[in-house]
């Protein structure tokens, strides 16, 4: 059996060798495009060979904190530790309350929405005599 030919082993054997190398001290780092669309931010990690499972997302207030965690079935979950972590400023006009995000085809993407802005933006306040 020609090994190059079969999908599976060859699909199988790069998660193998991706895992193995960051376990004894090589480092992971899926590539980063960071985009600024009309309505939103969007936040796309690249990373073909992990699953769903190995990413965690938290917001710390103004800070988003994505974690990439090791899957190993012999390790109890709580004890696992980032190989990868990475920390963005949000700014005061991303509505946080809507950060979505959805994995696809080795692709994470995070949709950060920016809050609806007053159609006034500059006015004078009128000062009433009391």
């Amino acid at each position: 059996m020609n090994l190059l030919n079969n999908k599976e082993v060859l699909v199988s054997l790069l998660k193998e060798g991706d895992v193995l190398n960051t376990i004894h001290g090589g480092r992971i780092e899926p590539k980063l495009n960071i985009l600024k669309k009309r309505h939103a931010f969007i936040i796309e990690v690249v990373a073909p060979t992990l699953s769903i499972d190995t990413f965690n997302i938290f917001l710390d207030y103004h800070k988003l904190i994505l974690n990439l965690l090791p899957i190993n079935p012999f390790e109890h979950a709580a004890a696992r530790h980032p190989i990868y972590t990475r920390f963005f400023q949000i700014p005061s006009y991303v509505n946080s309350d809507a950060i979505s995000a959805h994995f696809e085809r080795g692709t994470l993407t995070v949709t950060l929405p920016f809050r609806k802005l007053s159609q006034q933006q500059r006015r004078q306040i009128r000062i009433e005599h009391l």
